[in-house]
């Protein structure tokens, strides 16, 4: 072969390698049903998150959605719920709560509307917001538990986060906090969460980023198809929050609503869910993810026996962010000589990933 030739191929080869890894990068990690997980719930209401307890938990009482009809096809994830009822209360080791082992995902998703007029002021001394802030002891654990991963892959560890509209100051600035506390550069809704008055705008849906899901793993295809019931992939939200999409820090604004009120006439566009893959993190959580999303009804009230309405998109919504929240390493290249020539070494490009856990 002459000299062009074997560069040719060289260069070939290398941004092929190159494709291939980008490919592997955006790609969903664990594409298609995902494997089961251990999965941590921290409540104060156990009514406040059915739909995410059926969805994750695979239950299938919906008469027009049988197993049969790979509905509600998936892993039986087994969850591990910890009940919050006072200000910073003290969580378990994340190393063992899960049934012994550690817990692959956590879901914090407290909320209380009782909390609803609580001054943030005023949230660690009442009874009904104290437990829904998050203090500093429990920030600490969170940070631990995310910055965790970086020694625990392929396990993972990573979090869910539920806040709502600015009615709840006392839920939403812990959530901030923790935020501003990982990611990477800017800084996380520095005007809270705004507000989507569904009775001046007349809607009640937050509708699907396409373009910002697809790049985030195939976010709404994976493993359900977000499209499926709902056109644009809309999901039903009552009341909603949202974050100015020029406050997301290195968030993916992955469902946005519009019309969304922080202050008296400062009305904009809002994300209702946003998503916050490896590269979103600074170091040492660099290695986890994290999803949140500002509403809380959007996952109170399971579809009961509706077929294929907005309601389903909500259940699929929770299998989603569960499928996002996975983790598998980023591929690692190392170079190895393997010949020498009138080129001088020929490097090749391997590609190594570790073995994926199965619970």
């Amino acid at each position: 072969m002459k000299k062009t030739g074997k560069k040719n191929f060289l260069r070939f080869f290398l941004v092929f390698a190159a494709a291939f890894a980008a490919v592997l990068l955006f790609a969903d990690p664990d594409p298609g049903i995902p494997t089961a997980k251990r999965i941590m719930i921290i409540y104060v209401s156990a009514g406040g998150y059915r739909i995410i307890d059926n969805e994750l938990r695979n239950d299938d009482y919906a008469v027009c959605l049988p197993v049969a009809s790979g509905m509600h096809a998936g892993p039986i994830n087994l969850l591990y719920p910890y009940l919050i009822t006072s200000y910073d209360q003290a969580l378990p080791d994340f190393e063992t709560y899960c049934g012994g082992a550690p817990c692959d995902q956590v879901w914090d998703v407290r909320f209380n509307t009782a909390a609803d007029a609580v001054p943030y002021a005023n949230c660690i001394g009442n009874a009904a917001g104290g437990p829904l802030l998050i203090g500093p002891t429990q920030r600490t654990w969170f940070q631990n538990y995310m910055a965790s991963s970086a020694a625990n892959i392929p396990y993972g560890r990573t979090l869910f986060m539920l806040g709502d509209n600015r009615g709840f100051p006392c839920r939403n600035q812990g959530v901030i906090d923790l935020v501003n506390s990982v990611v990477a550069s800017g800084t996380f809704a520095a005007s809270g969460s705004g507000y989507h008055d569904d009775s001046a705008f007349g809607d009640d849906h937050t509708y699907l980023n396409q373009p910002i899901a697809a790049a985030m793993e195939n976010f709404d295809t994976d493993y359900m198809n977000l499209n499926t019931c709902s056109t644009n992939g809309q999901v039903w939200a009552q009341y909603a929050g949202g974050i100015k999409m020029t406050e997301l820090a290195t968030g993916r604004p992955v469902y946005t609503q519009t019309n969304v009120e922080w202050t008296v006439g400062d009305f904009g566009m809002g994300a209702t869910g946003v998503g916050f893959m490896y590269d979103d993190l600074k170091a040492p959580y660099n290695e986890s993810k994290l999803f949140t999303w500002w509403d809380w009804q959007t996952f109170k009230n399971h579809p009961g026996a509706y077929c294929c309405d907005d309601n389903l998109s909500n259940d699929y919504l929770a299998r989603n962010i569960m499928d996002f929240l996975i983790i598998i390493p980023t591929p690692t290249f190392t170079n190895t000589a393997t010949s020498t020539n009138t080129i001088g070494p020929v490097s090749y490009t391997h590609l190594t990933l570790p073995t994926k856990r199965i619970v």
